[in-house]
């Protein structure tokens, strides 16, 4: 290798390194904390690149010190974050409880790991048999841990399952319409409502240019969310059927204006 470039390969290591470590923060498939934990992996990131350079910033490819600057900067930078104390032992803390929520989530069949749906995942219909022993699996192996008597935060979290057991397993709720009978399972999350909450702030985003919707949320007529059932064709149907009483005038010449 030409002595030229043997010069800039520290500096393009080290470069490398950095966007490595920064590539953590946006770590996830878009489900959002606490199903994705961006904070989490790049401070690990972090702390494996300052090990890693420990080894390799003394290596001087052409027997000049110098050469080897750019590492040797970004070692001292890291070796500040690797021995804070502090830090390695909430990262120990975490990784048995991360493991543990991994699990939990795929017992419940929520933001399963490996999806694509992210932030609009939940939408398909599920059985609830299965995932009703797979939960009662899962509560069995936490309080078969040999820390479970002596340690709060699992018990809290056997807690909350137990109190919201008939919530989360509710049976299908028989209803009669048309002349036939239909079943309807309530849900389980509240992602559509979060969903909705979240097309309506990029909505108001987009159209303002402002990151904050609480004055236009003050400021708002109270049926002005509704006017979003106008998009949903069967809502529309259904309302010529029976008749709905029409929305407020001001409610539908703001649609049409967001629109």
């Amino acid at each position: 290798m030409p002595s030229q470039k043997l010069e800039l390969f520290p500096v393009l290591c080290a470069y490398s390194l950095i966007q490595w470590a920064l590539e953590g923060k946006a770590d996830g498939q878009g489900y959002g904390f606490p199903f994705d934990r961006p904070h989490v992996q790049f401070a690990k990131r972090l702390c494996l690149v300052g090990q890693r350079l420990e080894q390799i910033k003394d290596i001087h490819l052409r027997g000049h010190w110098a050469d080897n600057k750019p590492l040797f900067k970004l070692a001292c930078e890291l070796k500040k974050i690797c021995a804070d104390g502090g830090l390695e032992r909430m990262l120990a803390a975490i990784d048995p409880k991360i493991q543990v929520f991994d699990q939990l989530r795929g017992a419940r069949r929520i933001a399963e790991l490996g999806g694509a749906a992210g932030l609009n995942s939940g939408s398909r219909p599920l059985a609830m048999g299965p995932i009703r022993m797979a939960v009662q699996r899962f509560r069995h192996q936490i309080t078969s841990r040999a820390d479970y008597e002596g340690t709060p935060h699992w018990q809290t979290l056997i807690g909350q399952i137990d109190k919201y057991n008939d919530k989360l397993f509710a049976d299908p709720i028989p209803v009669r319409t048309a002349g036939r009978s239909l079943l309807i399972q309530p849900q389980r999350t509240n992602n559509l409502m979060e969903r909705f909450f979240r097309d309506f702030r990029h909505g108001a985003r987009r159209r303002s240019g402002h990151n904050r919707i609480g004055r236009l949320l003050q400021s708002m007529i109270a049926d002005t969310p509704l006017v979003r059932n106008l998009e949903n064709p069967r809502y529309l149907k259904i309302r010529q059927l029976i008749a709905l009483p029409t929305f407020p005038e001001e409610v539908c010449r703001l649609f049409q204006k967001a629109a």
